[in-house]
């Protein structure tokens, strides 16, 4: 309610576009991992009003738990990875790099193109973790090409 303050919603229509782009825009916050505090800087050098900057920053912080608790049960599955392409993040992002996965259902063959904006800090941590996972993926595979052979 802080960040609609002082606004100015005549009608059902203007309340629910501001309601979508709050929500737009704290999702976004939680997908790439923002802090509350450099999403209000963010904010604030877009001209957001401080108030409201600090009302987004409250609120990205106080919904991360729920938000990650709820990215962990419905976590990302990827049937067969075709490619990985990075880009620099869309304009107005800072230390920030376009991650596309581009997939591919295994049972329908329906392509799918994932986007992920990921904090150049975090960069790093994400490629490891994805080559964990794919020596993972190889030794389950082994295994079972083994099994296979018996």
């Amino acid at each position: 309610m802080e960040i609609l303050k002082n606004t100015n919603l005549s009608s059902r229509e203007e309340s629910a576009r501001a309601a979508a782009v709050i929500r737009w825009t704290l999702q976004q916050a939680q997908r790439c991992g923002c802090s509350g505090v450099q999403l209000a800087r963010d904010l604030l050098v877009l001209g957001v009003p401080r108030a409201h900057a600090a009302a987004f920053a409250e609120a990205a912080d106080y919904t991360r738990e729920a938000y990650v608790e709820n990215a962990r049960e419905k976590a990302f599955i990827v049937n067969k990875l075709t490619d990985i392409t990075t880009a620099s993040g869309p304009d107005g992002t800072i230390d920030v790099v376009k991650v596309t996965l581009n997939s591919e259902e295994v049972f329908s063959g329906e392509q799918r193109i994932t986007d992920l904006l990921v904090d150049k800090s975090m960069l790093k941590t994400l490629l490891e973790e994805l080559k964990a996972a794919r020596k993972k993926l190889e030794e389950i595979n082994t295994e079972v090409n083994d099994s296979q052979n018996l």
